[in-house]
């Protein structure tokens, strides 16, 4: 309540986007496995939005810079008669991080070409640079 009668209303969405990255768990909306690496490495996910989202990407560009880094993800998606560990990690990697938590904080634009397509394009929105800034060490 006190967050909503606040003058500056940036309180209140930075208080929802800790929450979302460090509490909640994102693997409750989906049938994917577990794994924690994807949320735990929310900021990775953003750097590389911010640093190749000026023009339109497919998300597994995304994904397989992601696994790149971590390659200790694909453990926890086993390889299945259907999909590969890649491809299920792929899966998981779009749906928890462009979908859910990307575009919903409106950070990203996802194309809406074809709904049913796994590997949408996404492009920055100039709100993540605004929101975001990485300092030096």
């Amino acid at each position: 309540q006190k967050h909503l009668q606040a003058a500056d209303k940036s309180i209140l969405f930075l208080e929802f986007f800790q929450k979302y990255t460090t509490e909640y768990n994102w693997a409750y909306e989906d049938g994917y496995p577990e794994s924690w690496i994807i949320q735990a490495g929310f900021g990775f996910s953003i750097f590389l939005v911010q640093k190749y989202g000026d023009g339109p990407r497919p998300t597994d560009f995304y994904a397989k810079k992601y696994l790149k880094a971590f390659p200790m993800a694909l453990k926890d998606f086993p390889e299945t008669s259907y999909f590969s560990s890649e491809q299920h990690f792929q899966g998981a990697y779009h749906v928890r991080v462009f979908k859910r938590f990307l575009n919903r904080f409106g950070l990203i634009e996802i194309s809406r070409d074809d709904l049913l397509k796994e590997n949408k394009t996404i492009q920055k929105r100039p709100m993540i640079d605004r929101l975001i800034k990485w300092s030096n060490f």
